[in-house]
Protein backbone atom coordinates (compact mmCIF):
# COMPACT_ATOMS: atom_id res chain seq x y z
CA UNK A 1 0.00 0.00 0.00
CA UNK A 2 1.14 3.52 -0.77
CA UNK A 3 1.31 5.91 2.11
CA UNK A 4 -1.43 8.54 1.85
CA UNK A 5 -0.47 11.96 0.55
CA UNK A 6 -2.48 13.37 3.44
CA UNK A 7 -1.10 11.24 6.24
CA UNK A 8 -1.09 12.49 9.81
CA UNK A 9 2.55 13.54 9.62
CA UNK A 10 2.04 15.50 6.37
CA UNK A 11 2.76 19.23 6.16
CA UNK A 12 0.48 22.02 4.99
CA UNK A 13 1.63 24.56 2.37
CA UNK A 14 -0.16 27.76 1.30
CA UNK A 15 0.41 27.60 -2.47
CA UNK A 16 -1.20 27.96 -5.88
CA UNK A 17 -2.13 24.35 -6.62
CA UNK A 18 -5.14 22.10 -7.14
CA UNK A 19 -6.92 21.17 -3.92
CA UNK A 20 -8.02 17.80 -5.28
CA UNK A 21 -6.68 15.10 -7.56
CA UNK A 22 -2.91 15.02 -7.85
CA UNK A 23 -2.51 18.41 -6.10
CA UNK A 24 -0.80 19.71 -9.23
CA UNK A 25 0.65 23.24 -9.21
CA UNK A 26 -1.42 25.89 -10.97
CA UNK A 27 0.18 27.84 -13.83
CA UNK A 28 0.76 30.71 -11.43
CA UNK A 29 -1.13 33.21 -9.32
CA UNK A 30 -3.40 34.53 -12.10
CA UNK A 31 -6.59 33.05 -13.50
CA UNK A 32 -5.99 29.96 -15.64
CA UNK A 33 -5.52 31.11 -19.24
CA UNK A 34 -4.48 27.79 -20.73
CA UNK A 35 -5.92 27.06 -23.17
CA UNK A 36 -6.39 30.62 -24.43
CA UNK A 37 -10.13 31.41 -24.33
CA UNK A 38 -10.27 32.90 -27.84
CA UNK A 39 -7.13 31.53 -29.51
CA UNK A 40 -6.20 35.06 -30.54
CA UNK A 41 -3.64 37.51 -29.10
CA UNK A 42 -6.27 39.77 -27.59
CA UNK A 43 -6.47 39.59 -23.80
CA UNK A 44 -4.39 37.92 -21.12
CA UNK A 45 -5.29 36.96 -17.56
CA UNK A 46 -5.98 39.82 -15.16
CA UNK A 47 -7.72 38.40 -12.12
CA UNK A 48 -5.68 36.89 -9.31
CA UNK A 49 -6.53 33.57 -7.72
CA UNK A 50 -6.32 32.58 -4.08
CA UNK A 51 -3.54 30.27 -2.90
CA UNK A 52 -4.82 27.20 -1.11
CA UNK A 53 -3.62 25.38 1.98
CA UNK A 54 -2.53 22.01 0.57
CA UNK A 55 -1.82 19.03 2.80
CA UNK A 56 0.77 16.62 1.47
CA UNK A 57 3.50 14.35 2.79
CA UNK A 58 4.76 12.98 -0.54
CA UNK A 59 3.22 10.93 -3.36
CA UNK A 60 5.96 9.05 -5.17
CA UNK A 61 5.98 5.26 -4.98
CA UNK A 62 9.30 3.95 -3.72
CA UNK A 63 10.39 0.26 -3.95
CA UNK A 64 8.61 -0.41 -0.65
CA UNK A 65 5.34 0.86 -2.13
CA UNK A 66 5.45 3.94 0.09
CA UNK A 67 5.84 7.67 -0.50
CA UNK A 68 9.02 9.40 0.62
CA UNK A 69 8.20 12.48 2.76
CA UNK A 70 9.25 15.92 1.59
CA UNK A 71 10.17 16.94 5.13
CA UNK A 72 11.05 14.95 8.24
CA UNK A 73 8.62 15.03 11.17
CA UNK A 74 9.00 18.21 13.20
CA UNK A 75 10.81 20.12 10.45
CA UNK A 76 10.74 23.87 10.96
CA UNK A 77 12.08 25.14 7.58
CA UNK A 78 11.95 24.18 3.89
CA UNK A 79 15.03 21.96 3.91
CA UNK A 80 14.02 18.46 2.88
CA UNK A 81 15.59 15.39 1.36
CA UNK A 82 14.74 16.40 -2.22
CA UNK A 83 14.81 20.19 -2.09
CA UNK A 84 16.43 22.94 -0.03
CA UNK A 85 14.55 26.18 -0.79
CA UNK A 86 15.62 29.66 0.33
CA UNK A 87 16.15 33.23 -0.89
CA UNK A 88 19.53 34.16 -2.31
CA UNK A 89 19.19 37.93 -2.44
CA UNK A 90 22.83 38.87 -2.81
CA UNK A 91 26.37 37.57 -3.20
CA UNK A 92 27.86 35.14 -2.46
CA UNK A 93 25.82 32.53 -4.29
CA UNK A 94 23.94 30.14 -2.02
CA UNK A 95 22.48 30.47 1.46
CA UNK A 96 24.55 33.23 3.08
CA UNK A 97 24.20 35.22 6.32
CA UNK A 98 21.38 37.53 5.17
CA UNK A 99 19.47 34.86 3.21
CA UNK A 100 16.81 32.68 4.80
CA UNK A 101 14.36 29.82 4.47
CA UNK A 102 10.67 30.09 5.43
CA UNK A 103 9.84 28.94 8.93
CA UNK A 104 6.66 27.16 9.95
CA UNK A 105 3.76 29.38 11.03
CA UNK A 106 2.51 26.57 13.27
CA UNK A 107 3.79 23.02 13.77
CA UNK A 108 3.69 21.34 10.36
CA UNK A 109 2.27 24.40 8.60
CA UNK A 110 3.72 26.95 6.13
CA UNK A 111 0.83 29.38 5.87
CA UNK A 112 1.86 32.75 4.44
CA UNK A 113 -0.12 34.46 1.69
CA UNK A 114 1.87 36.18 -1.06
CA UNK A 115 0.32 39.66 -1.48
CA UNK A 116 0.34 40.24 -5.25
CA UNK A 117 -0.21 44.05 -5.20
CA UNK A 118 2.93 44.47 -3.08
CA UNK A 119 6.54 44.25 -4.34
CA UNK A 120 8.27 40.86 -4.07
CA UNK A 121 10.76 42.27 -1.54
CA UNK A 122 8.13 44.08 0.50
CA UNK A 123 8.71 41.98 3.60
CA UNK A 124 10.35 38.83 4.88
CA UNK A 125 6.91 37.21 5.04
CA UNK A 126 6.36 37.99 1.34
CA UNK A 127 9.64 36.31 0.45
CA UNK A 128 8.85 33.32 2.66
CA UNK A 129 5.52 32.85 0.89
CA UNK A 130 7.36 32.78 -2.46
CA UNK A 131 9.95 30.27 -1.22
CA UNK A 132 7.18 27.99 0.04
CA UNK A 133 5.70 27.93 -3.47
CA UNK A 134 9.10 27.10 -4.97
CA UNK A 135 9.67 24.29 -2.44
CA UNK A 136 6.24 22.81 -3.22
CA UNK A 137 6.57 22.84 -7.00
CA UNK A 138 10.05 21.31 -7.03
CA UNK A 139 8.98 18.52 -4.69
CA UNK A 140 5.85 17.90 -6.74
CA UNK A 141 7.93 17.59 -9.92
CA UNK A 142 10.34 15.26 -8.08
CA UNK A 143 7.59 12.88 -7.03
CA UNK A 144 5.80 12.86 -10.38
CA UNK A 145 8.89 12.08 -12.46
CA UNK A 146 10.19 9.61 -9.85
CA UNK A 147 7.28 7.33 -10.64
CA UNK A 148 8.31 7.25 -14.32
CA UNK A 149 11.86 6.16 -13.55
CA UNK A 150 13.75 9.34 -12.64
CA UNK A 151 14.81 7.86 -9.32
CA UNK A 152 17.92 7.32 -7.23
CA UNK A 153 19.52 4.85 -9.64
CA UNK A 154 19.06 7.16 -12.62
CA UNK A 155 20.39 10.30 -10.94
CA UNK A 156 17.59 12.12 -9.14
CA UNK A 157 18.93 14.66 -6.65
CA UNK A 158 18.44 13.66 -3.00
CA UNK A 159 20.42 14.01 0.21
CA UNK A 160 19.70 10.38 1.10
CA UNK A 161 19.13 7.70 -1.53
CA UNK A 162 17.97 5.13 1.04
CA UNK A 163 20.33 2.50 -0.35
CA UNK A 164 18.54 2.45 -3.71
CA UNK A 165 21.54 3.31 -5.88
CA UNK A 166 22.93 6.49 -7.37
CA UNK A 167 25.07 9.05 -5.57
CA UNK A 168 23.48 10.92 -2.68
CA UNK A 169 24.20 14.18 -0.87
CA UNK A 170 22.90 16.38 -3.68
CA UNK A 171 19.40 17.69 -2.91
CA UNK A 172 18.28 20.40 -5.33
CA UNK A 173 19.05 23.98 -4.24
CA UNK A 174 16.01 26.13 -5.12
CA UNK A 175 17.02 29.79 -4.89
CA UNK A 176 14.14 32.25 -4.78
CA UNK A 177 14.44 35.95 -5.72
CA UNK A 178 18.01 35.26 -6.78
CA UNK A 179 20.40 38.23 -6.82
CA UNK A 180 17.43 40.58 -6.40
CA UNK A 181 19.52 43.09 -4.44
CA UNK A 182 22.26 42.88 -7.08
CA UNK A 183 19.87 43.88 -9.86
CA UNK A 184 19.37 40.51 -11.59
CA UNK A 185 16.05 40.50 -13.43
CA UNK A 186 13.98 38.79 -16.12
CA UNK A 187 15.64 35.40 -16.07
CA UNK A 188 15.84 31.94 -14.55
CA UNK A 189 18.43 29.22 -14.89
CA UNK A 190 19.21 25.66 -13.94
CA UNK A 191 22.72 24.40 -13.25
CA UNK A 192 22.91 20.60 -13.32
CA UNK A 193 26.20 18.96 -12.33
CA UNK A 194 26.74 15.22 -12.22
CA UNK A 195 24.90 12.94 -9.83
CA UNK A 196 26.21 13.55 -6.32
CA UNK A 197 26.66 17.32 -6.76
CA UNK A 198 23.68 19.58 -5.98
CA UNK A 199 21.78 21.07 -8.93
CA UNK A 200 20.81 24.73 -8.47
CA UNK A 201 17.65 26.43 -9.72
CA UNK A 202 17.79 30.24 -9.70
CA UNK A 203 14.54 32.18 -9.99
CA UNK A 204 14.67 35.95 -10.55
CA UNK A 205 12.36 38.92 -10.26
CA UNK A 206 10.82 40.34 -13.43
CA UNK A 207 10.70 44.07 -14.15
CA UNK A 208 7.36 45.83 -13.95
CA UNK A 209 5.58 47.08 -17.05
CA UNK A 210 6.34 50.69 -17.92
CA UNK A 211 3.34 52.98 -17.56
CA UNK A 212 5.10 56.30 -18.20
CA UNK A 213 8.52 56.94 -19.77
CA UNK A 214 8.90 60.60 -20.64
CA UNK A 215 11.93 62.70 -21.60
CA UNK A 216 11.31 66.38 -22.32
CA UNK A 217 13.85 69.05 -23.23
CA UNK A 218 13.39 72.78 -22.62
CA UNK A 219 13.77 75.29 -24.22
CA UNK A 220 13.92 72.89 -27.20
CA UNK A 221 10.29 72.04 -26.49
CA UNK A 222 10.50 68.45 -27.70
CA UNK A 223 9.71 65.01 -26.29
CA UNK A 224 11.87 61.96 -27.03
CA UNK A 225 10.82 58.33 -27.09
CA UNK A 226 12.63 56.45 -24.34
CA UNK A 227 12.58 53.20 -22.36
CA UNK A 228 13.26 52.81 -18.63
CA UNK A 229 16.42 50.82 -17.95
CA UNK A 230 16.07 47.39 -16.36
CA UNK A 231 18.09 48.61 -13.38
CA UNK A 232 17.77 51.54 -11.02
CA UNK A 233 14.51 52.99 -9.73
CA UNK A 234 11.32 52.18 -11.69
CA UNK A 235 9.54 55.37 -10.53
CA UNK A 236 11.04 58.87 -10.67
CA UNK A 237 10.48 62.51 -11.64
CA UNK A 238 13.72 64.43 -12.12
CA UNK A 239 14.54 67.75 -13.81
CA UNK A 240 18.11 68.98 -14.28
CA UNK A 241 20.48 70.38 -16.85
CA UNK A 242 21.54 67.82 -19.45
CA UNK A 243 25.18 67.54 -20.51
CA UNK A 244 27.01 65.18 -22.85
CA UNK A 245 29.32 63.00 -20.77
CA UNK A 246 33.02 63.31 -21.54
CA UNK A 247 35.33 60.70 -20.08
CA UNK A 248 38.35 62.04 -21.93
CA UNK A 249 39.58 58.80 -23.44
CA UNK A 250 39.07 55.17 -24.27
CA UNK A 251 37.46 54.11 -27.53
CA UNK A 252 34.97 56.98 -27.31
CA UNK A 253 35.02 60.05 -25.05
CA UNK A 254 31.23 59.91 -24.70
CA UNK A 255 30.72 56.18 -24.00
CA UNK A 256 31.09 56.60 -20.23
CA UNK A 257 33.36 53.60 -19.87
CA UNK A 258 35.87 55.63 -17.84
CA UNK A 259 35.33 58.15 -15.07
CA UNK A 260 33.89 61.42 -16.46
CA UNK A 261 36.21 64.40 -16.72
CA UNK A 262 33.50 67.04 -17.10
CA UNK A 263 31.21 68.34 -14.37
CA UNK A 264 28.13 66.14 -13.89
CA UNK A 265 27.17 67.21 -10.38
CA UNK A 266 23.40 67.67 -10.22
CA UNK A 267 23.06 67.04 -13.96
CA UNK A 268 21.52 64.46 -16.28
CA UNK A 269 24.23 62.76 -18.34
CA UNK A 270 23.79 61.92 -22.01
CA UNK A 271 25.92 58.84 -22.76
CA UNK A 272 26.60 56.85 -25.92
CA UNK A 273 26.09 53.11 -26.06
CA UNK A 274 29.04 50.77 -26.61
CA UNK A 275 32.34 49.39 -25.25
CA UNK A 276 31.10 48.53 -21.72
CA UNK A 277 27.92 47.54 -19.91
CA UNK A 278 25.05 49.94 -19.38
CA UNK A 279 25.37 49.76 -15.60
CA UNK A 280 29.10 50.55 -15.81
CA UNK A 281 28.28 53.76 -17.67
CA UNK A 282 25.57 54.84 -15.25
CA UNK A 283 27.64 53.96 -12.18
CA UNK A 284 30.49 56.18 -13.45
CA UNK A 285 28.02 59.01 -14.06
CA UNK A 286 26.43 58.55 -10.63
CA UNK A 287 29.82 58.55 -8.91
CA UNK A 288 30.53 61.87 -10.63
CA UNK A 289 27.36 63.38 -9.17
CA UNK A 290 24.83 62.87 -11.98
CA UNK A 291 21.17 62.65 -10.96
CA UNK A 292 20.04 60.82 -14.11
CA UNK A 293 21.34 59.22 -17.28
CA UNK A 294 20.14 58.82 -20.87
CA UNK A 295 21.96 56.26 -23.02
CA UNK A 296 21.71 56.77 -26.79
CA UNK A 297 21.91 53.79 -29.11
CA UNK A 298 24.89 53.57 -31.44
CA UNK A 299 23.06 51.61 -34.15
CA UNK A 300 19.76 52.08 -35.91
CA UNK A 301 17.23 49.64 -34.50
CA UNK A 302 13.54 48.88 -34.85
CA UNK A 303 12.88 49.33 -31.13
CA UNK A 304 13.99 51.98 -28.65
CA UNK A 305 17.04 50.95 -26.65
CA UNK A 306 16.06 49.30 -23.36
CA UNK A 307 19.27 49.11 -21.29
CA UNK A 308 19.62 45.72 -19.61
CA UNK A 309 21.16 44.89 -16.27
CA UNK A 310 24.51 43.30 -15.51
CA UNK A 311 24.31 40.70 -12.74
CA UNK A 312 27.98 41.21 -11.92
CA UNK A 313 27.66 44.97 -11.36
CA UNK A 314 26.06 46.81 -8.46
CA UNK A 315 22.86 48.55 -9.48
CA UNK A 316 23.05 52.35 -9.78
CA UNK A 317 20.38 54.24 -7.88
CA UNK A 318 19.80 57.13 -10.29
CA UNK A 319 17.11 56.89 -13.00
CA UNK A 320 18.21 55.81 -16.46
CA UNK A 321 16.65 55.84 -19.91
CA UNK A 322 17.59 54.31 -23.23
CA UNK A 323 16.78 56.07 -26.49
CA UNK A 324 17.26 55.57 -30.23
CA UNK A 325 20.36 56.61 -32.17
CA UNK A 326 18.40 59.32 -34.01
CA UNK A 327 17.23 60.76 -30.70
CA UNK A 328 20.82 60.80 -29.46
CA UNK A 329 21.88 62.77 -32.52
CA UNK A 330 19.05 65.26 -31.96
CA UNK A 331 19.88 65.62 -28.25
CA UNK A 332 23.54 66.32 -28.98
CA UNK A 333 22.61 68.91 -31.62
CA UNK A 334 20.29 70.67 -29.16
CA UNK A 335 22.99 70.74 -26.45
CA UNK A 336 25.47 72.33 -28.89
CA UNK A 337 23.09 75.19 -29.63
CA UNK A 338 21.77 76.04 -26.16
CA UNK A 339 21.84 74.80 -22.57
CA UNK A 340 18.95 72.39 -22.10
CA UNK A 341 16.97 71.22 -19.07
CA UNK A 342 15.85 67.61 -19.23
CA UNK A 343 12.75 66.33 -17.48
CA UNK A 344 12.77 62.57 -16.82
CA UNK A 345 9.57 60.87 -15.66
CA UNK A 346 9.21 57.14 -15.13
CA UNK A 347 6.42 55.04 -13.68
CA UNK A 348 6.21 51.25 -13.69
CA UNK A 349 3.95 48.60 -12.27
CA UNK A 350 5.06 46.45 -9.35
CA UNK A 351 7.68 43.86 -10.23
CA UNK A 352 6.65 40.23 -10.38
CA UNK A 353 8.44 37.29 -8.83
CA UNK A 354 9.37 34.46 -11.18
CA UNK A 355 9.59 32.29 -8.06
CA UNK A 356 5.79 31.99 -8.03
CA UNK A 357 5.42 31.48 -11.79
CA UNK A 358 5.01 27.72 -11.68
CA UNK A 359 5.46 27.31 -15.44
CA UNK A 360 8.93 28.86 -15.28
CA UNK A 361 9.79 26.52 -12.42
CA UNK A 362 8.50 23.59 -14.49
CA UNK A 363 10.60 24.80 -17.44
CA UNK A 364 13.75 24.83 -15.33
CA UNK A 365 12.88 21.41 -13.92
CA UNK A 366 12.71 20.17 -17.54
CA UNK A 367 16.34 21.25 -17.98
CA UNK A 368 17.33 19.39 -14.83
CA UNK A 369 15.54 16.20 -15.89
CA UNK A 370 17.15 16.36 -19.34
CA UNK A 371 20.68 17.10 -18.19
CA UNK A 372 20.72 14.43 -15.51
CA UNK A 373 19.73 11.81 -18.10
CA UNK A 374 21.47 13.02 -21.29
CA UNK A 375 25.05 13.99 -22.09
CA UNK A 376 24.52 17.43 -23.56
CA UNK A 377 27.47 19.37 -24.93
CA UNK A 378 26.29 20.76 -28.27
CA UNK A 379 24.18 23.72 -29.35
CA UNK A 380 21.64 21.32 -30.83
CA UNK A 381 21.30 19.54 -27.48
CA UNK A 382 20.98 22.92 -25.76
CA UNK A 383 18.04 23.68 -28.04
CA UNK A 384 16.53 20.30 -27.24
CA UNK A 385 16.87 21.14 -23.55
CA UNK A 386 14.98 24.41 -24.05
CA UNK A 387 12.33 22.35 -25.79
CA UNK A 388 12.16 19.90 -22.90
CA UNK A 389 11.81 22.85 -20.52
CA UNK A 390 8.92 24.29 -22.50
CA UNK A 391 7.33 20.88 -22.87
CA UNK A 392 7.41 20.18 -19.14
CA UNK A 393 5.73 23.54 -18.51
CA UNK A 394 3.01 22.63 -21.02
CA UNK A 395 2.83 19.07 -19.68
CA UNK A 396 2.18 20.50 -16.23
CA UNK A 397 -0.49 22.95 -17.38
CA UNK A 398 -2.75 20.62 -19.43
CA UNK A 399 -5.78 19.46 -17.44
CA UNK A 400 -8.46 16.89 -18.05
CA UNK A 401 -11.18 18.48 -20.19
CA UNK A 402 -8.97 21.12 -21.81
CA UNK A 403 -9.41 21.65 -25.56
CA UNK A 404 -6.60 19.61 -27.11
CA UNK A 405 -6.67 21.66 -30.32
CA UNK A 406 -6.44 25.06 -28.61
CA UNK A 407 -3.42 27.33 -28.03
CA UNK A 408 -1.22 27.21 -24.92
CA UNK A 409 1.35 29.70 -23.68
CA UNK A 410 4.15 29.40 -21.13
CA UNK A 411 4.84 31.78 -18.26
CA UNK A 412 2.17 34.44 -18.63
CA UNK A 413 2.59 35.79 -15.10
CA UNK A 414 6.26 36.75 -14.98
CA UNK A 415 6.35 37.86 -18.62
CA UNK A 416 3.47 40.34 -18.20
CA UNK A 417 2.10 39.13 -21.54
CA UNK A 418 -0.96 41.35 -22.14
CA UNK A 419 -2.26 39.00 -24.85
CA UNK A 420 -2.15 35.76 -22.88
CA UNK A 421 -1.24 34.18 -26.22
CA UNK A 422 2.54 34.20 -26.71
CA UNK A 423 3.93 33.93 -23.18
CA UNK A 424 7.71 33.97 -23.56
CA UNK A 425 7.84 32.50 -27.07
CA UNK A 426 7.30 33.64 -30.67
CA UNK A 427 4.19 31.54 -31.17
CA UNK A 428 1.80 29.66 -28.89
CA UNK A 429 2.12 25.90 -28.62
CA UNK A 430 -0.68 24.17 -30.50
CA UNK A 431 -1.36 21.36 -32.93
CA UNK A 432 -3.29 23.88 -35.05
CA UNK A 433 -0.94 24.41 -38.01
CA UNK A 434 -2.72 27.65 -38.93
CA UNK A 435 -1.66 29.17 -35.61
CA UNK A 436 1.79 27.59 -35.29
CA UNK A 437 3.18 26.49 -38.67
CA UNK A 438 6.80 26.10 -37.52
CA UNK A 439 8.53 22.99 -38.84
CA UNK A 440 12.01 21.52 -38.50
CA UNK A 441 13.35 23.69 -41.33
CA UNK A 442 12.71 26.79 -39.21
CA UNK A 443 15.72 26.06 -37.02
CA UNK A 444 17.92 27.11 -39.95
CA UNK A 445 19.23 30.67 -39.97
CA UNK A 446 17.95 32.64 -42.93
CA UNK A 447 14.79 30.55 -43.23
CA UNK A 448 11.85 32.94 -43.40
CA UNK A 449 9.23 32.46 -40.73
CA UNK A 450 5.75 31.59 -41.99
CA UNK A 451 3.47 34.40 -43.11
CA UNK A 452 -0.03 34.68 -41.75
CA UNK A 453 -0.25 33.83 -38.04
CA UNK A 454 0.65 36.49 -35.45
CA UNK A 455 4.30 36.13 -34.40
CA UNK A 456 6.05 37.83 -31.49
CA UNK A 457 9.56 38.79 -32.72
CA UNK A 458 12.38 37.43 -30.57
CA UNK A 459 15.22 39.47 -32.04
CA UNK A 460 17.35 36.30 -32.27
CA UNK A 461 18.27 33.92 -35.07
CA UNK A 462 16.32 30.76 -35.84
CA UNK A 463 19.17 28.62 -34.52
CA UNK A 464 19.29 30.41 -31.15
CA UNK A 465 18.58 27.74 -28.55
CA UNK A 466 15.24 29.11 -27.34
CA UNK A 467 13.92 29.61 -30.88
CA UNK A 468 15.14 26.19 -32.05
CA UNK A 469 13.81 24.73 -28.79
CA UNK A 470 10.32 25.84 -29.74
CA UNK A 471 10.44 23.35 -32.61
CA UNK A 472 11.37 20.48 -30.28
CA UNK A 473 8.67 21.47 -27.78
CA UNK A 474 6.06 21.68 -30.55
CA UNK A 475 7.03 18.22 -31.78
CA UNK A 476 6.69 16.73 -28.29
CA UNK A 477 3.41 18.58 -27.76
CA UNK A 478 2.02 17.07 -30.98
CA UNK A 479 3.04 13.60 -29.79
CA UNK A 480 1.40 14.15 -26.40
CA UNK A 481 -1.86 15.49 -27.85
CA UNK A 482 -1.97 12.63 -30.39
CA UNK A 483 -1.55 10.17 -27.52
CA UNK A 484 -4.53 11.70 -25.70
CA UNK A 485 -6.68 11.55 -28.81
CA UNK A 486 -5.72 7.97 -29.64
CA UNK A 487 -6.48 6.62 -26.17
CA UNK A 488 -9.70 8.66 -25.94
CA UNK A 489 -10.82 6.95 -29.14
CA UNK A 490 -9.81 3.52 -27.84
CA UNK A 491 -11.28 4.22 -24.40
CA UNK A 492 -8.53 2.31 -22.64
CA UNK A 493 -6.76 5.09 -20.69
CA UNK A 494 -8.11 8.14 -18.90
CA UNK A 495 -6.36 11.51 -18.81
CA UNK A 496 -4.12 10.59 -15.87
CA UNK A 497 -3.25 7.30 -17.54
CA UNK A 498 -2.18 9.00 -20.77
CA UNK A 499 -0.18 11.54 -18.83
CA UNK A 500 1.69 8.77 -17.03
CA UNK A 501 2.18 6.85 -20.27
CA UNK A 502 3.85 9.91 -21.82
CA UNK A 503 6.17 10.33 -18.84
CA UNK A 504 6.97 6.62 -18.97
CA UNK A 505 8.06 7.10 -22.59
CA UNK A 506 10.12 10.23 -21.90
CA UNK A 507 12.40 9.05 -19.08
CA UNK A 508 13.57 5.77 -20.70
CA UNK A 509 13.77 7.59 -24.04
CA UNK A 510 16.18 10.13 -22.61
CA UNK A 511 18.25 7.36 -21.08
CA UNK A 512 18.75 5.79 -24.52
CA UNK A 513 20.77 8.86 -25.53
CA UNK A 514 24.56 8.78 -24.98
CA UNK A 515 25.17 9.36 -21.28
CA UNK A 516 28.07 11.05 -19.50
CA UNK A 517 28.13 13.37 -16.51
CA UNK A 518 27.28 16.92 -17.68
CA UNK A 519 29.03 19.82 -16.03
CA UNK A 520 26.28 22.41 -15.99
CA UNK A 521 23.43 23.87 -17.95
CA UNK A 522 21.99 27.35 -17.88
CA UNK A 523 18.57 28.13 -19.26
CA UNK A 524 17.13 31.54 -19.93
CA UNK A 525 13.36 31.36 -20.34
CA UNK A 526 12.97 34.74 -21.99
Amino acid sequence: MRRSATASDAFKYRVWADETGDLRPSDGPLADWNPHPTGKPDQGPIDATVPRLITVEGFNTNPDGLADPWLPPGAKVTHGNNVDAYVDHDAPNGLADLDFRPSVTAPGVFDRVYDLPLPPLDSKAQSMAAITQLFYVNNWQHDFWYDSGFNEATGVAQDSNFGRGGVEGDSLRAEAQDAALAGARNNANMSTPMDGAPPTMQMYLWSGVTKVALLELEPLGKDFEVAIAQFGPPDFDVSAAMVLLDDGGGKSPSDGCEAPTNNLVGKIALIDRGNCTFETKVNFAQAAGAVGAVIADNVEAENVLNPGNDADTEDPTIPSFGTAMASGVALKAALKKNPQTAHMVGESSVERDGTIDNMIVAHEWGHYLHHRLVDCGSTACGAESEGWGDFNALFTTLRDGDDLDATYAASLYAAFDPTGYFGIRRLPHTVDFARNPLTFRHIADGEELPMGPPIEPSGASNSEVHNAGEIWATMMWEVYIALHKAHAEQGDLDFAGVRRRMADIIVPGMMLAPRAPPTSSSATPC
